[in-house]
Parts: C-alpha cells; structure tokens; sequence
C-alpha cells in the first residue's frame, strides 16, 4: 500500500508512505502475505500489530511541511484506524483512493471521514 501527501491549497508533494514495519523490526521479520488470523492468540504472532499503514507514515513524513489542509492520494481505501488518525489531526480534506472498501475496517473508515468532514473519492483507472 502506498500514500501520497499533496497540500491541498496547491498541490504540491509534501510527504510519502508505505507500510513498513515499526521501529525495532526489519522486513525480513514479518511474513507479508499472511492473512489476517482468526483466533486471538495467532494475532500476536502476525505482521498485523507490527506494520505501520501508508497513510499515517505519508502524514507523518508531510509533518512540519505545512500550516495548512491535505489531500492523501492512496491506492487503497484507509482502515478504520488510519481515518482515526486523519481525523484526529484536522488537516486531511480529502482522500482519493483507488481500491474500494473491502471490509469492516474500511466501511467504519467511511463513516469516520463522513461524520470528520473529510471528502473521499474514488480514482477509476
């Protein structure tokens, strides 16, 4: 997953993501293509509580870069805990994704930026 953070007033790039493990752990430590588990206890042992998601890493490498609104170009739909984080900080207006909801997480994201304020729009390509 891959985001892209363009200020909002004119367009220009202000910061990058992808997911990527957090702090303490490589790549070569978390399986990628592991789907999500279904008993509590495999979840500890996933990539799951270990990745960092595109959006909050592009909104943290914009930090700084702008007093002002974002827009995040993503090409998937964020989860639930990324709309909180965009949300939470006030500057995101608006979000282009191109891969639709697929999920719980992602149909709560939806009506998290619609009760934020935050536009959302898909790109057909």
């Amino acid at each position: 997953v891959g985001c892209v953070v363009l200020c909002a007033e004119t367009g220009r790039t202000l910061g990058t993501g992808y997911n990527t493990p957090s702090v303490g752990f490589t790549k070569d430590e978390i399986d990628w293509n592991a789907s999500r588990p279904t008993v509590p206890n495999e979840w500890i042992d996933s990539k799951f509580p270990y990745v960092q998601h595109a959006a909050v890493m592009g909104m943290i490498t914009a930090r700084g870069k702008l007093n002002g609104k974002m827009i995040l170009i993503l090409n998937s739909h964020p989860c639930h805990e990324c709309a909180i984080t965009m949300a939470c900080g006030g500057d995101v207006v608006k979000v282009i994704y191109r891969n639709p909801p697929k999920g719980v997480s992602e149909n709560a994201a939806v009506s998290i930026m619609k009760r934020a304020g935050i536009e959302s729009e898909q790109l057909h390509v």
